[in-house]
């Protein structure tokens, strides 16, 4: 796994409340946290085929408690993808129904591009044959399509995490982009007033994702 790869691994499950406030506020708003989530990824890994190499994709799957009427446990499956798949949709939906089969319960599958593409952003897995048909569609986030000056007023960890992804597609090889990017991305985490968890996550990302070479 790529180590941009990793970092967005280890910020999503480090920071899940703040992840799921910032890409499906709509989600966490009846989410239960006071009952804690779950990180299964290990039964991710499980249900995959054993042909495919897991350890490239960035993935994570979580057990949230949800009250929307009623009281129930729900899985939240997130993927981020950094490079064009053709087979990515299908992917998702061969995940989906083993999820579903696995553990019988209602999934949300979230997947956040952070490659350098802008077109590319498939969110939906579509098959027919002689007058049967299936559809999956996902929720799908472009890191690209994020407004820098939202981001920049977000009081979510995820706006800067989001705006260091951005960043780091701009400047590329470029160590003078990189050096003030990450300049300006650090005197913005030290003036936010996080917690000492939320900055050391950030700060592990941002330095990550805007590695110097000198």
């Amino acid at each position: 796994m790529a180590v941009e790869d990793e970092l967005w691994k280890e910020t999503i499950g480090g920071l899940f409340p703040q992840f799921l406030s910032f890409f499906a506020p709509d989600l966490a708003k009846d989410v239960l946290w006071h009952r804690g989530y779950e990180l299964l990824d290990s039964e991710l890994h499980q249900i995959a085929s054993e042909s495919e190499e897991t350890t490239r994709y960035v993935d994570r799957l979580v057990k949230v408690w949800l009250r929307d009427g009623e009281e129930r446990w729900i899985l939240v499956h997130v993927e981020v993808q950094g490079y064009r798949d053709p087979e990515f949709p299908k992917r998702m939906f061969t995940y989906f129904y083993r999820l579903w089969d696995k553990f019988g319960r209602d999934i949300i599958s979230l997947v956040v591009f952070s490659d350098p593409l802008r077109a590319y952003k498939p969110g939906r897995f579509f098959w027919e044959f002689y007058g049967c048909r299936l559809e999956y569609r996902y929720r799908t986030y472009k890191v690209l399509d994020y407004n820098d000056e939202e981001l920049e007023k977000s009081d979510n960890p995820f706006g800067l995490v989001v705006l260091a992804a951005k960043r780091s597609l701009e400047a590329g090889e470029d160590e003078a982009r990189k050096y003030r990017f990450k300049r300006e991305l650090l005197k913005m985490l030290l003036e936010r007033g996080y917690d000492r968890d939320e900055v050391r996550h950030v700060f592990r990302f941002l330095d990550g994702m805007l590695k110097l070479d000198r």
